[in-house]
């Protein structure tokens, strides 16, 4: 998860219009600066695997809650709260992504990964605009829920992810073949 979350104007549910233009941003940077501060609390207390799959069954709830909720301000303090362990799953899978790279392949690694995490950012707002034009608000909300809920269950599944080992544990394997 990115931490990109486009929020949608709910037309039923009127918004403060010095908000409207401003909702995607202030979600964002509230549940984004809220993560920032929790991860050095959290990424020591919990595995990345658990990190990762709580946070994407949880976002998918909390987006579909969204999607039921009876107005715009609740949607999106709900929104704010899928992103809030968004820092620490980065920081952690960077962090995991550093350590089981060779050096010599550090740069190529992290500009793959960049360039793939860019190139998908455009297509969040695209389907949500999509989405809007061909089916009200709710089955939009719905229909990202579904692709973190399909992204959740993808990552309870994957055994890259449950076979992920502690950090320190990886960055000592790393070392060790390295010097070899």
């Amino acid at each position: 998860m990115d931490g990109r979350i486009t929020a949608v104007r709910r037309s039923d549910r009127p918004l403060d219009d010095r908000l409207a233009g401003h909702t995607t941003g202030i979600v964002a940077t509230v549940g984004g600066l809220a993560g920032a501060l929790l991860a050095p609390w959290l990424q020591p207390r919990v595995k990345p695997q658990r990190l990762i799959t709580a946070a994407l069954w949880t976002a998918t709830g909390l987006v579909t809650a969204a999607a039921l909720t009876p107005g715009n301000y609740l949607t999106a303090a709900l929104l704010a709260l899928a992103v809030v362990p968004s820092p620490a799953i980065n920081a952690g899978l960077f962090a995991y992504q550093i350590a089981i790279t060779p050096d010599s392949m550090q740069g190529r690694v992290d500009s793959t990964i960049s360039l793939f995490a860019m190139g998908l950012a455009p297509f969040a707002p695209l389907l949500g605009g999509f989405l809007l034009e061909r089916v009200d608000e709710l089955w939009a909300f719905l229909a990202f829920a579904l692709v973190l809920g399909i992204a959740a269950l993808i990552a309870s599944v994957s055994k890259g992810i449950r076979r992920m080992r502690p950090l320190d544990e990886v960055g000592e394997t790393v070392t060790a073949t390295a010097s070899t």
